[in-house]
């Protein structure tokens, strides 16, 4: 670089600064950085607001399809591994990393579940059956709204524990309610198994004081307990939908805090096929094994559902007497 400068006694003199080429690309480098975070500062300030749905990801499970073809069409990278007979596929949020939201699709009718804390299914190695087994665990967290509920219940340490866990029991029980609400929007009802009484809302759940003290194998999914029913129940409720040949059975567990064990809801989706299969004798295989087994096993299914009946009646419960049992496999259950 030239400039003119005035010297001693008014003279001038040509000054001369050189700029070697590393200083010339550690100044470029200083630029293109100082742009660079000017970007970046523009980008954050509009991005979307954070929240517990923003970048999780759907993965749809449908049943009787080839595991295989589920895993290519998300696009995801699913581990498959074998497990005993069955290939299995973990599609969780921690072998993804991030949130996923399971749908299950069966007959063309999609539901999308709460997001998932965890995801397995299965299909069979010989490949002829497709998927017939999803299992779900649920994350249920509290929330802002159920905080809001239980503030100013009380103080102290007691009141902490009781406040926790009724925080607890309002999430519970809003989970369950959108997958009830999410399921009866797509056509699945609540399923009855032909062992259990055919009992409606809070008598279908083991309470103190209850009539039934366990002998109900199911809850009714059209009947959510009060907030201060989850915390005094003598059983933890199973619920049971059925669409046209697959079962949704969502069951709620309790954990174990001095095990660590959390408190969770779990669903395991089957297939007919999955729950025919455990009524076949061990080692019986084939379709039509599984069919015979289910319509012999049927007649003692049904004796232990009028017993129980019989005691529910004694005890002032209403028998929902008009109940229709849905054919499973094609097998029609008698009417009585």
């Amino acid at each position: 670089m030239l400039g003119a400068a005035a010297g001693p006694g008014g003279a001038s003199h040509v000054s001369i600064t050189v700029k070697t080429k590393s200083a010339i690309l550690r100044s470029a480098v200083l630029a293109l950085a100082a742009v660079l975070v000017s970007w970046a500062v523009v980008l954050w300030q509009s991005r979307p607001p954070p929240g517990p749905d923003r970048a999780a990801v759907r993965v749809t499970l449908e049943l009787g399809a080839a595991g295989d073809d589920i895993v290519n069409r998300s696009g995801l990278p699913i581990r498959r591994s074998q497990a005993g007979e069955a290939l299995l596929y973990d599609a969780s949020p921690g072998q993804l990393g991030t949130p996923v939201v399971p749908v299950i699709e069966h007959r063309g009718r999609r539901v999308a579940l709460p997001p998932a804390g965890s995801l397995l299914f299965y299909d069979s190695l010989a490949g002829d059956e497709g998927v017939q087994e999803v299992n779900i665990q649920f994350a249920v967290p509290a929330d802002d709204r159920d905080t809001a509920e239980i503030n100013g219940t009380g103080t102290g340490q007691a009141a902490s524990e009781g406040q926790a866990q009724r925080r607890h029991a309002l999430a519970l029980r809003r989970t369950v309610g959108q997958v009830q609400q999410a399921l009866r929007e797509q056509g699945w009802q609540r399923y009855i198994p032909l062992s259990s009484p055919r009992v409606a809302g809070r008598d279908s759940y083991d309470l103190p004081g209850s009539w039934q003290a366990g002998q109900v194998q199911d809850s009714d999914t059209g009947y959510l307990p009060e907030p201060q029913d989850w915390l005094a129940l003598r059983h933890t409720p199973t619920w049971i939908w059925y669409l046209d040949g697959a079962f949704l059975r969502l069951s709620y567990y309790r954990g174990d805090a001095a095990q660590g064990q959390a408190a969770a809801l779990r669903a395991s989706v089957q297939g007919e096929r999955a729950v025919l299969r455990a009524h076949a004798p061990a080692g019986a295989g084939g379709w039509e094994a599984a069919r015979n087994a289910y319509a012999q096993a049927m007649p003692g299914l049904l004796a232990q559902r009028h017993a129980a009946e019989s005691r529910a009646r004694a005890a002032g419960v209403a028998v929902m007497q008009d109940w229709i049992d849905p054919p499973v496999a094609g097998i029609e259950v008698p009417r009585r």
